[in-house]
């Protein structure tokens, strides 16, 4: 599915996040350098570009545990994560 290294994109059923994968386990995956997108703004355009409309970041050094159960779908990012809140 994901490997250690990508950054991606998470669709889960409420919510969008994105961040760098740090370790992959059946149930979950956990992310640095994470953000919950809480507006993507046109959905293509943000799935293209990288570029939403508001972004809240973590910590960057924080590691957050994404559980699996409840992803809608996903993708590896092609473009830099979201650094700063917008």
């Amino acid at each position: 599915m994901f490997n250690v290294g990508e950054n991606v994109f998470l669709r889960k059923i409420t919510m969008i996040i994105t961040g760098h994968v740090v370790a992959v386990y059946p149930t979950h995956l956990e992310l640095d350098h994470a953000a919950w997108v809480a507006d993507t703004g046109r959905y293509t355009r943000a799935v293209a570009t990288g570029e939403f409309n508001e972004v809240e970041v973590y910590p960057v050094d924080l590691i957050i545990k994404v559980p699996l159960n409840d992803l809608v779908d996903g993708f590896v990012a092609p473009w830099p994560l979201p650094a700063m809140q917008i």
